[in-house]
């Protein structure tokens, strides 16, 4: 038998620093234990440290959990995680590495309860992948940290997965650690019967966990949850409709996710569910009468009818597209063309043509917009209930494109430039942002302008500003910058004050109202426009000075739906 002073010195020959703190340890350790456990780890200590290359550094981690190991289960435990802790040694360091550092991990939260069940599933990993040192040291790594943050239930589902991951290629094995590292917040109870319908739906629903999270409230996460289980045991992969999910979702507000969720929660097959989901920019989502009442037409198709049901939820059948339509009172431009024409002639005296924004000569226009021979508009108007709230929008969107003809937008000169705008705007340090609070600073003035001449369209545009007020109740603005472009917004919209969320950070908001309301006087031109984009600007500069960087990022206000854009400088 190797006598401990002779341990001593062969570890001094590996490393002075470790036989320094093995003379340390093995003084404090005699008194606690046989003289034979003693013996055995002294050996077990320098057989890590001669195990390969810095060995030693393993030796010194197992050497500071030892009296801890004692005080918690006696000698047998601090033989155990020795001799278990050698078994990983041999071709890296690094296994031991991380295997001795969360049992540490586990003794300072008095969690060696779960200690067993990773090294049984560890052994079953390091048979298979003997030669794969970081793979091995990863797994420890990432199971000691479930073993610490989750329960003991949560644990066994892990290591299930685990065991049944290891039997399989060894891709498999690094996407369920890196996915585990990525979804701290996951419950594994969920993924565990996941993984026993569907090990792909399983890990498809890991790899969005946390971008749900971000994204859902806490009512709505478990909901969906739900649906991935329903949907998982079903004979169709889930992975399309996750898909699809994740890239509506965060474009949605909440209530539309809400009334989305109870549209799938009536669906039992994930095929439809797929379908939908991929309909959903087509949908008047924020309006849960018409979803609920266009859904319902859907059960009138049974099981043998199926690509029926699909045809009509992806609004690909006539009877799909109809229906919505009856129910949403929607107004296609082409129905109304003639008459908004006339509105066009008789309110600026010119042959301006309209035109959809399917129209060739629309150029790609998405929104509400001109470039002085035509105007483009929608090809349809569906966002009310009723066709005649639905005309009124097209009548505002068009006079106040209008407005911008009429109360001399694009009579603008600057310094002799066919491009005034750009070249006033470059002016400013931060360009982009001049330009922005043009945009917003004149759509207001031209509404003021247009119900001010002609007071028989107040109603109409009192009716959509009101409308479009109530649409932002929920916005939240990032920036200081950001907030006081939304109040410049809202003010245009006739709003007296921010709403109550954000009133806390808007001590500019009264100066900032001030200077838009300018625009607000019968007579009001560009350059008043331009004056208040001067002051506007200063007065967020002071606020923000990084709003004055040219490479600043701007956080831009929600669209107002009716006002569309203009590039002044195409005309």
């Amino acid at each position: 038998m190797t006598d401990m002073n002779q341990i001593g010195r062969d570890l001094a020959q590996l490393n002075v620093a470790c036989a320094a703190v093995f003379d340390s340890v093995s003084g404090t350790l005699q008194p606690q234990v046989h003289a034979a456990e003693l013996q055995s780890w002294a050996s077990i200590c320098l057989d890590i440290a001669g195990s390969g290359w810095h060995g030693w550094e393993s030796t010194n981690l197992y050497m500071g959990l030892t009296m801890d190991l004692v005080a918690e289960g006696g000698s047998a435990r601090l033989l155990g995680v020795g001799r278990y802790g050698l078994s990983l040694s041999g071709f890296s360091i690094e296994p031991g590495v991380s295997y001795f550092r969360g049992v540490g991990s586990l003794l300072a939260h008095g969690a060696t309860g779960q200690l067993a069940a990773v090294e049984k599933t560890g052994d079953i990993l390091t048979l298979k992948y003997t030669h794969a040192a970081n793979l091995v040291a990863d797994y420890f790594k990432t199971a000691f940290a479930v073993a610490l943050h989750e329960t003991k239930t949560d644990l066994a589902h892990w290591l299930d997965i685990a065991e049944t991951v290891v039997t399989q290629e060894r891709a498999d094995i690094l996407q369920l650690i890196a996915l585990t590292q990525s979804a701290p917040r996951v419950s594994w109870h969920t993924i565990g019967q996941l993984h026993g319908l569907s090990s792909a739906a399983a890990f498809d629903y890991l790899r969005i966990h946390e971008q749900l999270a971000n994204i859902l409230p806490k009512d709505q996460l478990p909901r969906v949850t739900l649906l991935v289980l329903k949907y998982a045991g079903g004979d169709y992969p889930v992975t399309t409709w996750l898909n699809g999910l994740m890239s509506s979702l965060p474009l949605m507000a909440n209530k539309e996710r809400e009334h989305l969720l109870q549209l799938l929660e009536r669906l039992d097959d994930v095929r439809l569910a797929e379908t939908l989901v991929a309909s959903v920019p087509n949908l008047p989502m924020n309006d849960w009468r018409i979803l609920d009442a266009w859904l319902s037409g859907v059960f009138d198709f049974g099981a043998r009818q199926h690509p029926t049901a699909m045809a009509y939820l992806g609004l690909e059948s006539s009877s799909s597209v109809e229906h919505l339509a009856a129910l949403c009172g929607q107004v296609e431009l082409k129905d109304c063309l003639r008459l908004l024409q006339f509105y066009t002639e008789a309110f600026v005296g010119a042959r301006l043509r309209l035109v959809g924004r399917n129209d060739p000569d629309a150029q790609g226009q998405t929104l509400a917009g001109t470039d002085g021979t035509v105007i483009v508009l929608p090809e349809l108007a569906s966002d009310y209930a009723s066709r005649d709230q639905n005309f009124r929008f097209y009548k505002v969107a068009l006079l106040h494109q209008l407005g911008f003809y009429e109360f001399g937008t694009f009579d603008f000169r600057f310094e002799n430039n066919p491009l005034a705008f750009t070249a006033y705007f470059r002016r400013f340090n931060n360009p982009s942002l001049a330009s922005l609070l043009f945009q917003l600073l004149e759509d207001a003035r031209v509404d003021w302008q247009v119900t001010n001449t002609y007071r028989g369209s107040g109603s109409d545009f009192n009716w959509l500003k009101g409308d479009a007020l109530a649409r932002r109740e929920t916005v939240i603005t990032a920036t200081d910058t950001g907030r006081c472009l939304e109040t410049i917004v809202r003010a245009g919209l006739d709003a007296d004050e921010a709403p109550q969320s954000q009133r806390a950070d808007d001590a500019d908001a009264p100066e900032i109202r001030r200077l838009t309301q300018t625009l607000r006087v019968v007579g009001a031109s560009v350059w008043n426009t331009m004056a208040a984009v001067r002051d506007c600007y200063a007065l967020i500069v002071r606020l923000s000075p990084a709003a004055d960087e040219p490479s600043c990022w701007l956080e831009v206000p929600q669209q107002v739906s009716f006002r569309g854009v203009i590039e002044p400088d195409t005309i």
